[in-house]
């Protein structure tokens, strides 16, 4: 068959426009795109991650919304991946994936700045790449339980399964429980940390004989390359013995003992337990024994249960059980020690942390500029850290040394503290965001030394041209993400392994020095009218002369004022709703956010008040909350008119309901002393127990109170001492006489 020529010559020009198409592109120079791009995603991201381009300039596109979906195709990816992309805001793009990014994948991603912006043909198209971690899954130590149902024995079996990245559905055909070839049935159930699950099965049945249980996990099925398996004993009936030994080292050191069976609660423990003369508390739960040692333990020592203890039903540990433990060094870590964002004071600003198993840290200082406050607050409270590189910068980078204090043991936690004075100053209305981290080169664990580590003398303080490369251009960076070279989620836990040392374990807060407080109450939801308090944190006085100013979201002025003398200032925003309130007074600043949700919650009080009742206020008390029926129940009531004085006869009329809601009393009182009733409501001794209702009527207002009748009988004694000169110390034969009331 002859093709015509030109079709002919058609036909390879599609072969080739195929082929070109299916070539990856080469990266673009972000350098190129400065003027066109301000940041865009790179580096490591997570599986449901979204792909966020921010353009330097406005683009025009009318008919899109900020929050809305951009129907033209502005990105594309290899390999090709579904999903959706959004204009954020005005100069932000994103685009998220309908499913997960592939696993352990390098996505190239081409974005169509050409379908936005004016610019030459070779920057019509803005080529970069992500990468996506591997999608991997630990299996923790799995616990038998004794069960304590009434039927035949059992176990229960626990194991806690904690994942690298979400996954959308855990497949089961991934886990198995095997007793020999019989398939035990479980289930996997979620646990209140979004990556950890916990498989269950109650049906691991106890015989006279000791069989062996066999877990076996396969994660093929989710794309995971996770794989592995665990025997455990499964005991049998009648044998109470120690199955498990394990050494916890963190949070708190501890040695926890499984036993076959529950253990005895009536049984003092006291003697029965001991790690080689080292004192320690014991806790026990069910068939656990927990001992935490009252000083951290580095060494081997040896364990002993003694013979005796008892399991529920009361049989004792035949013999002694005794185990070497090998306490290893303590994984080094770091942690912030109290909360909050506002430091008082203009000197000695110290920011409290906590270190173990560290001989040294790296404290970073990120400033948010006061001039970037309310961009920084569109996207974040004032503990947040989004789009941080488009607000601040790197300031300060110290190298911090734990060690001096030679009498400190640094496999313990201990205190110390940053001199934020050394490194933040004169930067009045700025934020700043502190980094502490740490390398394998600051920990005190025994790992081989690797030849390509840093020598100690080597500086580690102040900033340096790489950080600012960092902070510098478009390209993405977020400080709060940081993954080492040769990254291996599987050896995350190991400290003698670089991966170990990754953003998970590093810790970061917000701070800023300012003797000024504000609060905002809303007074009006319809006309946006609010009332604002400044006080002076060190005094806890009212700050006088505050200027307060409201914002909008476009960062304009809507209101402003200044403080009275009681600090207070009310401002009406009108139609306009506010953003962001700003106090300043004297180089001191203070930032509330107002949008909707930043209020305080307040469903967990009661916060619905009084309200007034034909111009009266009213309150019932009693002496006390309880009374037995045959008490005179005293009451009182105090009354105030807030329109007009109130005769000094004017009457107020009680009445006492049961607990069966039954008139049982009746009185007025046209009496006051000052505006105090006093009332006085006998009860009888047959009377209905429960909660009594009292109402107190004056004039058309009405105030109800309750109060509880109940039978008590108290334990009280009568004791007569017949001789009270004799003093106690001296030896005597009087009597006592001691009896019931």
């Amino acid at each position: 068959m002859k093709f015509p020529k030109l079709n002919l010559i058609a036909a390879w020009a599609f072969i080739l426009l195929l082929s070109a198409c299916q070539q990856t592109p080469e990266k673009s120079h972000p350098e190129e795109f400065t003027a066109y791009i301000a940041g865009f995603t790179t580096g490591f991201v997570s599986g449901e991650a979204a792909i966020v381009v921010d353009l330097a300039t406005v683009p025009h596109l009318p008919t899109v919304e900020p929050g809305n979906e951009v129907s033209k195709t502005l990105f594309a990816f290899d390999p090709p991946v579904k999903g959706v992309a959004y204009r954020n805001s005005e100069t932000r793009f994103s685009f998220v994936p309908e499913n997960d990014w592939p696993r352990d994948r390098e996505i190239k991603v081409g974005f169509h700045l050409g379908k936005l912006l004016e610019v030459p043909d070779k920057l019509k198209v803005f080529n970069f790449s992500v990468k996506t971690l591997p999608l991997s899954f630990s299996v923790g130590e799995p616990r038998l339980t004794p069960q304590e149902s009434g039927g035949d024995p059992a176990y229960l079996f626990e194991v806690m399964i904690r994942f690298s990245e979400s996954v959308e559905k855990i497949e089961s055909k991934s886990f198995s429980l095997k007793v020999g070839k019989e398939e035990i049935g479980f289930e996997i159930a979620g646990t209140d940390k979004p990556l950890e699950y916990k498989l269950i099965s109650d049906k691991i049945s106890r015989l006279d004989v000791q069989r062996q249980l066999q877990f076996e996990w396969d994660g093929a099925s989710m794309g995971s390359l996770s794989k592995g398996s665990i025997e455990v004993d499964i005991p049998s009936t009648g044998h109470f013995a120690v199955e498990r030994v394990q050494i916890v080292n963190f949070p708190d050191q501890a040695v926890i003992i499984q036993f076959s069976d529950l253990i005895s609660s009536a049984q003092s423990k006291s003697g029965l337990f001991s790690v080689e003369g080292k004192s320690f508390t014991i806790k026990t739960e069910r068939n656990l024994a927990t001992l935490f040692p009252d000083e951290r333990l580095s060494g081997s020592f040896e364990l002993l249960v003694a013979a005796g203890l008892e399991n529920s039903e009361g049989k004792k540990l035949k013999s002694d059980y005794r185990s070497q433990l090998n306490f290893d060094l303590p994984p080094p870590e770091v942690r912030f020690s109290g909360k909050g964002v506002i430091m008082v004071g203009n000197n000695n600003r110290k920011l409290p942390f906590q270190a173990i198993g560290l001989k040294a840290v790296d404290v970073q200082v990120v400033q948010i500029f006061a001039d970037n406050m309310l961009q920084f607050l569109q996207s974040n409270t004032l503990e947040g850290s989004r789009n941080l590189k488009s607000t601040g910068r790197l300031i300060a980078r110290k190298h911090l040394r734990l060690d001096a204090d030679k009498g400190r043991n640094l496999n313990d936690w201990n205190n110390y503290s940053i001199d934020l004075d050394e490194l933040i100053k004169d930067k009045e209305g700025s934020l700043f965001r502190v980094y502490l981290s740490f390398t394998k080169q600051d920990a005190l664990v025994a790992c081989e030394q690797e030849e390509n580590q840093l020598a100690e003398n080597t500086s580690r303080d102040g900033v340096t041209a790489k950080d600012m490369a960092n902070w510098s251009g478009s390209s993405w960076y977020d400080p709060d993400y940081y993954y080492p070279p040769g990254f291996s989620w599987r050896e995350r836990d190991n400290p003698c392994h670089n991966s170990y040392y990754y953003n998970e374990r590093f810790v970061s807060r917000n701070v800023m020095a300012s003797n000024l407080g504000l609060i905002v109450k809303n007074k009006d939801l319809a006309s946006n009218e609010f009332v604002f308090y400044a006080t002076n944190l060190e005094t806890a006085k009212p700050a006088a002369g505050v200027q307060v100013q409201l914002y909008d979201y476009q960062q304009q002025i809507i209101a402003s004022g200044q403080t009275a003398s009681d600090g207070s200032i009310a401002l009406t925003a009108d139609l306009i709703k506010p953003f962001v309130a700003v106090a300043s007074y004297q180089e001191q600043f203070a930032y509330v956010g107002m949008e909707g949700g930043s209020a305080l919650s307040l469903n967990r009080f009661d916060v619905s008040g009084k309200q007034l009742q034909e111009g009266m206020k009213g309150y019932i008390y009693t002496e006390r909350g309880v009374y037995r029926p045959g008490d005179t129940i005293h009451t009182a009531f105090m009354l105030q008119s807030m329109n007009t004085d109130l005769p000094g006869n004017y009457p107020a009329v009680i009445e006492v309901y049961n607990a069966r809601d039954q008139l049982v009393h009746r009185q007025t009182n046209n009496k006051p002393d000052k505006g105090l009733y006093v009332f006085r409501v006998p009860t009888k001794a047959e009377m209905p127990t429960g909660r009594w209702k009292i109402v107190v009527t004056a004039g058309a207002s009405r105030f109800e109170h309750t109060v509880r009748v109940e039978t008590i009988k108290p334990n009280r004694l009568k004791v007569n001492l017949l001789n009270l000169a004799i003093p106690s110390y001296r030896p005597t034969n009087d009597s006592e006489r001691l009896s019931w009331l």
